[in-house]
């Protein structure tokens, strides 16, 4: 049986081990097929990554090669077009000034052609056209001016042809009255003939000139369309534009000449009529003088022609006076405009200097005014700046002075408190010493001592006709369950005083001291304060307002406790202390260390309490070690209970003040925004980067402390 089972034993080890080998062998495979597999995926990885990134390098360089030509190829462009538009704005510019040019010359070649057609021709016409070139909005007038110079000229010549002929009839009316009638007659319908051929003349000049003027218009509109045209067409239309001008010049210049041959020979022809007609007449006449007068018609008509060369002589004189003195009167007339006008540019002129003058002593009397009034309101904002400032500081220090005052108030009411709790437990104590004192002095005493001394008999009974001391502080207990205790307290306090003390030596009230710590020193006023044993007085409650809080809330803990005073035995009997030799001068030396070193009353009174239950338990001789460690837990947890008062009310006294600094803070920001936004504008630049410098200033310090 164990070899079978040996034999199995070893066989399942075997497979086992076949199966374990077989595992390991498949894992070893497996894992190194798969960190095969996995560096194959890195390389396949990283030869990917490394095909992207040289495709987007290559896509990079590509991209970036062509964005560098793209934007070289669109400057280029741009500088092209910008090449191309100035170039055409160039060309067109010399264009338009090459036309400018040309329009300018023609004008001034046409103008001066016209001036001396007009000259050649006629100097009403010449003058007319002259001043219609130099004022072409007065043209109108000018025109209406020249037709009557003409009308007045005919009405003259007519009047100085018909005195003529009114002198000629008085001539002839001597000779014959029938050749006078009929001369008249035939000088009627002459003057007839002249009137009706000058009316005609008269109305054909008008519409001649009308026509004139518009062939001129048209032709001068005609020109500038060509000439328009011809500047669109670059130069070769211009070339052309400039032939077709001269051409068109050429046939205005033909179509005048024609039309002024026309009119010449009309008038010519008219004249001929009338010579022809008067020849005839004269032919007649002369044939009638000769059939009825003879030689004196003949004298007559000789002396007639001679008097008709001599008017004419005298008609073509009056024509040339007429017109120097026409012409000396525009002279006159354009030299008086020439003088008004320069006299009223000179007066302009003083008038200009005058009203600038006038205008800057205006704006430097309205400048000296608007400084004075800037500086006027500059010095009644600083002044309101200051008295502001003043009454924030005002505001300020009596904020800081009530708050002061209340928070000394409360301190004197927390002092006050304290220093009533201490009383009531330094009461307490010393009825509690005094009871035991009574039982300790009336017990009966130990076994196995014996004792020759008598004893001592000690009442405590008040005095009916005494009248009480008062307390250096009055009690002012709330709860209604602690007044018979107070009156009680307030009795024991009169009668320890009303009470004079037993005889003892001196050296009694020296008591001896525990060894006190070594980093303690005990000062000469605290041991002076622990030998005296005078009576307690009126400790007042003053605290001055100025000092600091953080002189009244550092309270000064005694680190030391008083040694237990021991009894001294005589010969004779043992000496027993009263209560009041162990309150009065604990009380005497608690105000001897108020007033030496100016301890803050609410801090001795909570610290009061153990030193004085210390004292008390130390002067008694069977005090046992459980009321030490009781006294020590006590002194330990009121110190703990002062600290963390003390520590509140520092917290609560550093939280009003900076809620009061925060108030203050945020005052002055929004004055200072406020003075900003109003007059901060005007001013200068100096004090309004001081403003703001003192604004980010307040809000770094209202942010920090908020």
């Amino acid at each position: 049986m164990e070899f079978a089972a040996q034999r199995t034993e070893k066989r399942e080890q075997k497979e086992r081990a076949e199966q374990h080998y077989r595992q390991q062998t498949c894992s070893w495979a497996f894992y190194t097929w798969w960190r095969n597999l996995e560096v194959q995926r890195d390389q396949r990885l990283a030869e990917r990554t490394a095909l992207l990134h040289s495709e987007h390098v290559s896509c990079a360089r590509a991209w970036s090669k062509w964005y560098s030509s793209a934007v070289q190829c669109r400057d280029e462009r741009f500088k092209q077009a910008a090449a191309d538009s100035l170039y055409k704005q160039s060309l067109l510019r010399k264009a338009l000034n090459q036309w400018r040019n040309l329009v300018a010359n023609i004008q001034t070649s046409q103008r001066h052609f016209e001036q001396a057609e007009d000259h050649y021709g006629q100097c009403c016409l010449r003058r007319a056209m002259a001043d219609w070139h130099q004022y072409i909005d007065h043209k109108r007038q000018k025109r209406e001016k020249l037709a009557r110079m003409e009308k007045h000229y005919n009405s003259r010549l007519l009047r100085l042809a018909l005195e003529a002929w009114k002198s000629y009839h008085l001539q002839t009316q001597s000779i014959n009255q029938n050749v006078e009638c009929r001369y008249q007659e035939h000088q009627q319908h002459l003057v007839r003939r002249m009137l009706s051929s000058w009316r005609i003349n008269v109305s054909q000049l008008m519409e001649e000139r009308e026509k004139e003027n518009r062939a001129k218009c048209f032709s001068q509109k005609h020109l500038v369309s060509e000439v328009f045209l011809a500047w669109r067409q670059i130069t070769v239309s211009a070339h052309l534009h400039r032939h077709q001008q001269e051409e068109a010049l050429k046939q205005a210049q033909t179509h005048l000449d024609k039309f002024r041959m026309q009119v010449a020979l009309r008038r010519w022809r008219e004249r001929s009529t009338e010579v022809k007609d008067e020849r005839l007449e004269n032919e007649r006449a002369s044939r009638y003088y000769n059939r009825t007068l003879g030689r004196r018609t003949l004298n007559t008509w000789t002396a007639n022609i001679q008097h008709h060369k001599t008017y004419q002589v005298m008609k073509k004189r009056s024509l040339e006076l007429h017109k120097l003195r026409i012409c000396q009167r525009f002279f006159i007339c354009w030299k008086t405009q020439l003088e008004s006008r320069r006299i009223e540019a000179e007066k302009t002129e003083t008038a200009l200097w005058h009203w600038s003058l006038n205008l800057q002593a205006k704006v430097f009397c309205v400048w000296r005014l608007w400084i004075a009034e800037r500086q006027r309101k500059q010095k009644r904002l600083t002044e309101a700046a200051q008295f502001y400032r003043d009454e924030l500081l005002r505001e300020g220090v009596t904020h800081i002075l009530t708050h002061t005052a209340h928070m000394n108030a409360f301190s004197t009411n927390i002092a006050q408190h304290s220093y009533e709790q201490s009383c009531r437990q330094l009461q307490e104590v010393v009825r509690r010493c005094a009871i035991r004192w009574k039982q300790r002095a009336l017990c009966k005493p130990v076994k196995g001592k014996t004792d020759g001394h008598p004893k001592k008999s000690v009442s405590f009974f008040l005095p009916e006709d005494h009248t009480p001391i008062p307390t250096p502080c009055p009690i002012r207990s709330q709860p209604a369950e602690q007044r018979q205790k107070d009156s009680i307290i307030s009795q024991l306090w009169s009668v320890r005083a009303s009470r004079l003390q037993p005889r003892r030596p001196d050296d009694l009230l020296q008591s001896p001291f525990k060894p006190l710590p070594r980093d303690f020193k005990i000062s000469s006023s605290q041991r002076l304060t622990i030998r005296e044993t005078s009576p307690l007085p009126s400790v007042h409650l003053t605290h001055n307002p100025l000092e600091s809080p953080a002189t009244v809330l550092q309270p000064k803990v005694l680190p030391f406790k008083p040694g237990l005073t021991g009894y001294i035995p005589t010969t004779d009997q043992d000496i027993l202390l009263p209560p009041s030799s162990f309150t009065v001068s604990l009380a005497h030396g608690k105000q001897k260390s108020l007033h030496d070193q100016e301890l803050p009353l609410y801090s001795m009174h909570f610290t009061s309490h153990p030193l004085q239950t210390q004292g008390v338990h130390g002067r008694l001789p069977e005090q046992d070690e459980e009321n030490e460690e009781d006294e020590t837990v006590d002194v330990e947890q009121t110190q703990n209970l002062t600290k963390e008062l003390l520590d509140i009310r520092l917290e609560m006294q550093q939280y009003q003040q900076d809620r009061k600094q925060l108030q203050t803070w945020r005052k002055l920001q929004k004055v200072l925004s406020n003075w900003l936004e109003t007059t901060g504008i005007e001013r200068e630049t100096e004090e309004r980067e001081s403003i703001l410098k003192e604004l980010s200033e307040l809000e770094s310090r209202i942010s920090s402390r908020s």
